[in-house]
């Protein structure tokens, strides 16, 4: 009896994994088949309520708005580079004008006085004053 008893508790071990196999064996198969339906029923629908109710390939059909997104970018690029024009175009501009101060304040501060005329003086007031 006592050489039955170790093969009887290997035959023992042996079923235990084998039933642990066939019971994740059918966890995984019921998985899988529970996967392919919804898979499946998720397809009909998007068939099935397209048609009837537009608002349903919004729901059920990424697709769409990758499509949408897809053609939506070329027209926000150039939007984008427009804007970005513009942008520039009035950043020089507002450079120009700035320069074009800059230049008037230097040409009134350091030209603009000696060609002012301050007081008329005739030459006779003026060679009188020096001669006094």
């Amino acid at each position: 009896m006592d050489i039955d008893e170790p093969s009887s508790m290997a035959m023992n071990h042996t079923n235990e994994h084998q039933q642990t196999g066939m019971i994740l064996f059918f966890a995984v198969t019921i998985l899988s088949a529970t996967f392919v339906a919804v898979c499946s029923a998720r397809q009909y629908f998007e068939k099935c309520c397209a048609r009837v109710h537009p608002c349903c390939s919004k729901i059920f059909c990424q697709e769409d708005q990758e499509i949408h997104d897809a053609e939506q970018y070329p027209e926000d690029r150039y939007l984008a580079e427009t804007l970005q024009r513009r942008f520039d175009e009035e950043e020089r501009d507002r450079e120009r004008l700035a320069k074009r101060k800059e230049r008037r304040m230097w040409y009134e501060y350091y030209i603009k006085p000696w060609t002012m005329v301050s007081e008329k003086r005739s030459k006779r007031t003026w060679s009188n004053a020096t001669l006094k």
